[in-house]
Parts: structure tokens; C-alpha cells; sequence
């Protein structure tokens, strides 16, 4: 591999141009480079949810459940089906393999429902989605108001705000939750039905025709064909109450003639508070592979504009921000990247005693990590805590592959060699074996590539991006160091310095005293690899490390057949208690509903609890005074305490 140190040092210049010009794409590409805490993963399950209001269990498990599992059991691939079932509303769990296509499946789960909805009662509402790490809302908002009804927040959330969030590129959903849904109620006059023998079935049939999107017919005029279509959708009131329900000649008889109509809202079997006060819950969701913090971003500059057009005296709130939490959490792993490099640049520094020689050294480092970038872009991978855990863990072996070949050239020069034969016959002579230490590397983190399941998921982005790093770094062994050497390398003897010569005499002695008496480290081995075996085995485990998020997630589940107003009943006492606990900067409230399951039965639900930034203490604390709290305030409740982020892989 002679020739290629040869050309790299013939050709310096090209080469150091090319590495920055490939340092400054890499320095590009970080911002377009989806970033999330965890890597963007799709898990091998498919959730069919279905709302049919009030029907009764048994009707629900004859003739909605039963039809829809049997339906996607027809599907390819499919393992286990699992349902849980209540009064007017299922989840439906379709589990398939690790290697499964999901996206191929969801179309197919789509497809086998579509094909048996003529089968399903009127009314069935069926929501197919899949579950993959984006399936929580990235951010959350409340609405309230001391003016508006929680009718009126509704309709101010779903068709004021939800339109102008939902355009944003990279926006998959924008979930309202809460308030009330408008409805008109139409109370029928029997005497005046049977004054015009009109029965409750005619002005029902007369109801659901009218409001209807019809083809009138076509025109042709001109040359020219129109299609003419009537729009003749409910827009008010008035519309429905002018509706013709029979015709008696002379006169058409309306709505208005045998009946009275009120608005109203549609039962509610769910509750949802924000700031100690009934709320409207506004959740934002994103598409999966997409950069989570610059789409809050965009958000965030939006809703000023669209606050300035609310009525009067609607409060809007942010009390969940996950976007806060990665951003954080990359700047904490950025930090620690920077410290690293910078402490073995300066460990450098004072045992080589050359400035030059480490400045190539320290040269590598961000180039190394730059070009990564690239290959990352490439391979659709994304910033998250395991992929820039692994450039972390990359430093040193960034670092070895430079310094062994910089050591070499200098141990040339010593000999007094020139500055370019040093440069060739150094790098040239390191390069063999420096290639196979690297593929060494390579060969122990490959496998986990293929490794299956959650775990796969996540070390495939350490190992990913690990294996890239360490490859660029014997690269830019082979070309970049010594084409930096031969520039900046000097040829003036090495100044002795201080500290590594006492290093070295205490090297010496060491060495010799284990020589001369063999046993003593190899018992200390022995005793060594024994306490680790026995500290191996009573180690707590556990597949994610503890940190501190800054929110917690309060589950909860009241006693059964515990209405909404029950289940709140039992929580006022915690909810109240919250003024006291002076971490607590938000929290929002959800009864009948949770952040991974859209319908629960009315005894369930949970709180999300925002922390403050400044708070002493961490969320742990927290979260065992919220235990003792509940524990002593209500009794008859069962809670659970997470954060989010365990919470939502616990969920998915």
C-alpha cells in the first residue's frame, strides 16, 4: 500500500482540499439529519381501533370484533391477534414478525377491513394505524377559557387551529381531545306527526337524504359539457329545521312544522384538564423520519398569528414540549463529544511534546466525525442518543489509528530520515497492519446489525454509526494523516519533556517486579475476573438507563364501573395537592383516554406532569412524593409512575 501514502503526499493539497470540502458538507448535512431521542424504528404491529358509542359488549364481540378478526387473520404474515373489548369501543392488536413489510401490511390490514364494512353496523367508526416510535404526540397544548364553553373550544381547536397546524410538512396528525362535540337534537311532536301521518322513520329517512352531496344533472351549452352538483349539507339551524319531511299538497310539510330543534353536544365519556380547569387538549404528531425539533419549531412560529384571531379570553397553553427534551439531550451528547476530543488532544499534547504532531491528530478528530455525518445522511439514519452514542464511543479509536501512524513518521524522522521519506516508509509500514486492527473492530460490531427485535432497533444505530466512523478513520489513516504530516510535521528534534520520562522509569519497575514474581498478577487476574463474574450476576438490570426527563406520567385506574365524573371524584384530592408540590410548572389531565390508547373504559386515564427547569430536585423525587401523595389522598386507585419516553416504548 505503498503507492497510495506516495500519491496522498504527492498530491497533499487535492487531498486536504477534498477532506474539507467533504468536513463542510458533513458540517451541512447535521441539519438535515432527522433528529429524535430515540432511532426511528416501526414495530411489528398494527392497531385497528373501533368506536361504535354505546353498543353492549356482547353486540360489540358478535358483530363488530369478531368480523374484523377474522378479516385481518386473512392477512400474510400475521402471528397473534389480540383485542381488548368494552362497551362501545375495542382495540384490536395484529402482531406479525420482525421481517414483516408493515407498510405492505398496514395497506393489506386496510384492505381486508375495507372489504367487510358493508358486513359492520351503521355507525362503526374503524381507525387502522401503525405503531412506531411516532406514534406519541411530540408536543401538547391546552385550551381554555372563562368566556367559551368547552362546545365553543371544541369548534375553536378543531376548525380554527387544527387546519392551520395540520399543513405544516412533516405534520401527521393533529388530535383534539376533549370538550364537546356539537350536535342538534331534533325533538319530534307526536301529535303533530300523527296530525300529518308522518311516522319517526319517514323524518329520520327525510333527515339523513337531505343532508347529502347529490349529481343534478349535466348541461351542454356552447360546446362546452357541465357537470352540476348539489351541495345540500346541514350548514345551520335553520337548514335543518327547513328540511321537507312529506309533501301534502298544497303545502310541503318542514321539519319545523312537527318538531322543535335545540343545539346540543354529543355524550362525552371522557374528561380533560389543564391548570387545575376543564380543558380542550390540542396533541401535535409527526410523520415518522422526520426532524422532530424543527417541525416544533415551524409550530411554534405559527401560533402567535393564529392566538391574534382566538376570541376573546381563550387562553392557549404548551404544557408537554418533547422537542425541549432532544434538544437538550443531543446538546448534552455534543458537549460530551467536545470535552472528550478536547482532554485527548491535551493528553496528547503532554505526553508527545509536539505541537504539530498532535495538531494532525486533533485535525482528525472533527473530520472523522464531519464525514460521518455524510454516510449517515446517506443511509437514513438519524441523531438520536444511540447513534450519537456511538460517535462518542469512537473517539478513541479515531485518536489510535491517527497517533500510530503520526508516532511511526516520527520515529523516522528520529533516524534521520526527510520529512517525505519519513512520511512514506512511517505510513507505509503502519498501514498493513492498521487495516487489519480496524476490520478487527468492524468484524465485532457488524453482527449486531442483524440483530432482531427492540434491542436490534437500538443498537443498530450505535453499531451503525460506530462501524461508519471507525472505517472513515482508517481511510483518512491512509490518506489525510499523512498528507497532513507531510506539511506540518517538523523536523527539529523532539524536546524531552518531564512528565513521561517518570511514566516510563515507573513502567520499568512495575514490569520487572511482575516478571520476577509471575503469581501475584495473575491471582490478582484471577480475583480480578471472579468479583466481576459475581458483580455481573447481582447487577440490577434493565434495557434503558435511567434519566431525567423533566415530565412524569401518572397512570391510573379507579375502581370498576366508575363513571367519568367518579373516576374524577377520586383524582380532585391528587389534583388539588399539586399546588403544593412546587416542581410541578404544568400538568394536563385525561379520564377515559390516555397518550397511547385514544378510548379507555371511563375508570382509566392518566396525568402528564411537566416539571420546571429550575427545579432542586430531580423527577425520581418527584415521582415517589406524587406515590405517596396518591397512596395517601385515594386508596381505592391503582397508580403507576414512569416518564414518558419508557412509558411510550412500553406502550408500543
Amino acid at each position: 500500500m505503498t503507492w497510495l501514502i506516495q500519491f496522498a503526499v504527492q498530491n497533499k493539497r487535492a487531498v486536504v482540499f477534498c477532506a474539507l470540502l467533504l468536513s463542510v458538507t458533513g458540517a451541512y448535512l447535521i441539519f438535515q439529519i432527522p433528529q429524535g431521542v430515540f432511532p426511528d424504528a416501526e414495530f411489528p404491529r398494527i392497531t385497528v381501533l373501533v368506536d361504535y358509542g354505546l353498543a353492549p359488549l356482547a353486540q360489540m364481540e358478535a358483530e363488530v370484533v369478531k368480523p374484523i378478526e377474522e378479516a385481518v387473520m386473512m392477512v400474510p404474515g400475521v402471528e397473534v391477534v389480540r383485542s381488548a373489548t368494552n362497551r362501545g369501543s375495542s382495540e384490536i392488536n395484529i402482531h406479525f414478525g420482525w421481517k414483516e413489510d408493515m407498510f405492505k401490511a398496514y395497506q393489506l390490514v386496510q384492505a381486508q377491513v375495507g372489504g367487510i364494512q358493508h358486513v359492520l353496523p351503521p355507525g362503526v367508526e374503524v381507525n387502522i394505524r401503525r405503531v412506531n416510535t411516532s406514534t406519541f404526540p411530540v408536543a401538547g397544548y391546552s385550551l381554555y377559557s372563562d368566556r367559551l364553553d368547552l362546545l365553543a373550544l371544541r369548534d375553536l381547536a378543531v376548525y380554527t387551529l387544527r387546519p392551520q397546524l395540520a399543513d405544516i410538512p412533516g405534520i401527521f396528525n393533529i388530535e383534539v381531545l376533549g370538550g364537546h362535540e356539537r350536535e342538534y337534537r331534533v325533538n319530534l311532536d307526536p301529535d303533530k306527526l300523527a296530525a300529518y301521518h308522518i311516522g319517526y322513520q319517514e323524518a329520520a329517512e327525510a333527515l339523513q337524504q337531505s343532508n347529502s352531496v347529490e349529481f343534478a344533472g349535466r348541461l351542454e351549452e356552447n360546446h362546452k359539457l357541465y357537470l352540476n352538483v348539489a351541495d345540500n349539507r346541514f350548514r345551520d339551524i335553520g337548514d335543518i329545521a327547513g328540511t321537507v319531511v312529506a309533501d301534502r299538497s298544497p303545502t310541503p310539510v318542514r321539519l319545523r312544522d312537527i318538531a322543535t330543534i335545540e343545539p346540543a353536544h354529543q355524550a362525552t365519556y371522557l374528561k380533560t384538564r389543564s391548570n387545575f380547569r376543564e380543558a380542550v387538549l390540542v396533541n401535535v404528531v409527526v410523520q415518522p423520519g422526520v426532524n422532530s425539533v424543527e417541525i416544533m419549531q415551524q409550530v411554534e412560529a405559527r401560533l402567535p398569528g393564529i392566538r391574534a384571531h382566538f376570541p376573546p379570553g381563550v387562553e392557549m397553553r404548551k404544557w408537554y414540549d418533547l422537542s425541549d427534551f432532544i434538544r437538550s439531550a443531543i446538546r448534552s451528547v455534543y458537549s460530551s463529544i467536545f470535552l472528550g476530543a478536547g482532554l485527548t488532544v491535551l493528553i496528547l499534547l503532554l505526553f508527545l511534546r509536539r505541537l504539530r504532531i498532535t495538531l494532525v491528530t486533533a485535525l482528525i478528530i472533527p473530520v472523522a466525525l464531519l464525514i460521518t455525518f455524510i454516510f449517515m445522511k446517506l443511509t437514513g439514519m438519524d441523531l438520536n442518543l444511540m447513534s450519537l452514542g456511538g460517535l462518542a464511543a469512537s473517539i478513541g479509536i479515531l485518536v489510535d489509528n491517527a497517533i500510530v501512524v503520526v508516532e511511526n513518521i516520527e520515529r523516522y524522522l528520529e533516524e534521520g530520515f526527510s520529512r517525505t521519506e519519513a512520511v512514506i516508509k512511517g505510513s507505509g509500514e503502519i498501514i498493513a497492519p492498521l487495516t487489519g486492527a480496524t476490520l478487527t473492530t468492524l468484524v465485532v460490531f457488524i453482527p449486531l446489525q442483524f440483530l432482531g427485535g427492540v434491542p436490534g432497533i437500538f443498537f443498530r444505530a450505535l453499531s451503525g454509526t460506530l462501524a461508519i466512523t471507525i472505517a472513515v478513520s482508517m481511510l483518512l489513516a491512509m490518506f489525510l494523516t499523512p498528507a497532513l504530516a507531510a506539511a506540518l510535521v517538523s523536523t527539529q528534534p523532539k524536546r524531552s519533556g518531564r512528565v513521561l520520562p517518570h511514566f516510563i522509569r515507573l513502567h520499568r519497575r512495575v514490569l520487572s517486579f511482575n516478571l520476577d514474581h509471575p503469581a501475584l498478577p495473575l491471582g490478582l487476574i484471577v480475583l480480578l475476573a471472579a468479583s466481576a463474574l459475581f458483580f455481573y450476576r447481582n447487577i440490577p438490570s434493565g434495557f434503558l438507563p435511567e434519566w431525567d426527563e423533566g415530565t412524569v406520567v401518572l397512570d391510573f385506574t379507579a375502581p370498576p364501573g366508575s363513571s367519568v365524573e367518579g373516576t374524577y371524584t377520586l383524582l380532585k384530592t391528587i389534583e388539588d395537592h399539586f399546588q403544593d408540590i412546587p416542581d410541578i410548572a404544568d400538568y394536563s389531565l385525561r379520564i377515559g383516554t390516555s397518550l397511547g390508547h385514544p378510548r379507555l373504559t371511563p375508570n382509566e386515564g392518566d396525568f402528564l406532569i411537566s416539571l420546571k427547569k429550575d427545579r432542586r430536585r430531580s423527577a425520581f423525587a418527584v415521582m415517589d412524593d406524587l406515590r405517596e401523595l396518591a397512596e395517601a389522598a385515594e386508596p381505592r386507585l391503582e397508580v403507576e409512575l414512569f416518564q414518558v419516553l419508557p412509558d411510550r416504548l412500553n406502550s408500543d
